[in-house]
């Protein structure tokens, strides 16, 4: 996460810790090498960084750091191998990257969440790659709807 103290920094790193992922906190004063090196020696599977914070231009030093996709954000450098996405947090969405407000737009009732919403444990068991831990998610995240749906009823 290489993000300045802001309330998402807490939300985010809260979330982390939620799903059991490991937080991985840059220094803002980094810039693209320092990004460059921390990438490689971390096998992160997610940036969340600003687009911009004052005269910093984020987004420019990811971009010089790691080779984003043209179309679609799923990152695949070869010099990151286990990077899968940019996070921008930021005032429009950027080409190769999750714009960080399509990703924080809450659900207010049960009807708001689809099939295409993911838990923090499905992401997690995403991010692990493992078919099992992928189904339990899966089965864990319908029994709590399931749940939900009973309770309001």
């Amino acid at each position: 996460m290489w993000l300045n103290n802001s309330d998402e920094w807490i939300f985010i790193a809260f979330a982390v810790q939620k799903i059991g992922a490991v937080l991985v906190p840059i220094n803002t004063r980094f810039r693209s090498r320092d990004l460059a090196y921390v990438l490689a020696q971390s096998d992160s599977c997610f940036l969340i960084t600003h687009d911009r914070s004052g005269p910093v231009d984020y987004a420019a030093m990811v971009r010089e750091a790691v080779s984003l996709p043209a179309s679609g954000a799923t990152v695949r450098d070869p010099r990151y191998p286990l990077l899968r996405c940019v996070i921008l947090l930021g005032q429009s969405p950027r080409t190769g990257t999750v714009d960080w407000a399509s990703l924080a737009e809450p659900a207010r009732r049960i009807e708001d969440v689809d099939g295409t919403a993911l838990t923090y444990a499905e992401v997690k068991a995403i991010a692990s790659g493992n078919p099992m831990v992928i189904e339990k998610a899966r089965i864990d995240a319908e029994v709590a709807r399931l749940s939900r749906l009973h309770c309001e009823h």
